[in-house]
């Protein structure tokens, strides 16, 4: 009998020096697919003092999926379509994501409009205790503010 796990799967990222090892490309090749739509874009995982993306990486799966692709022999056709396949599926998981925080933030009674601190939402999946949960009224000033002393 099959059993399914309550876990989520983990999906690595993988950072640009793994990505062109895995791939056998240079860094200007990598980037000159990714502007033809032969891979995807990556993922920022942190920007400088000015803003700006600093590290970037990308899903294990898309890399495999997408060297897997070239080593079946797909057409750039056929791998452009791949691509833009995964960055939708990229898509759908951030909506789906959005939507679990909202339910976790209508559960803890935040309004939609206050912006969740990492602590609630630890709190809401049991990982964190969490005493006093306090939350702007003004939309200017949304913020969740979580407080562990007694009142």
């Amino acid at each position: 009998m099959a059993t399914t796990s309550a876990l989520p799967s983990i999906n690595p990222i993988y950072r640009r020096p793994l990505v062109l090892q895995i791939t056998g490309d240079s860094r200007s090749t990598l980037y000159r697919k990714i502007a033809q739509g032969l891979f995807t874009h990556p993922v920022n995982l942190g920007n400088d003092k000015s803003g700006n993306p600093c590290q970037v990486g990308w899903p294990a799966n898309e890399v495999e999926t997408i060297n897997n692709a070239r080593i079946a022999g797909k057409s750039d056709d056929e791998i452009r379509k791949l691509v833009l396949a995964l960055e939708s599926a990229r898509q759908l998981a951030a909506q789906k994501l959005d939507e679990l925080i909202a339910n976790q933030a209508q559960n803890l009674g935040i309004s939609n409009e206050s912006i969740i601190s990492t602590a609630a939402i630890r709190h809401s999946f049991g990982q964190e205790p969490l005493t006093n949960l306090e939350k702007s009224t003004s939309p200017d000033q949304t913020q969740a503010k979580v407080s562990g002393g007694e009142q």
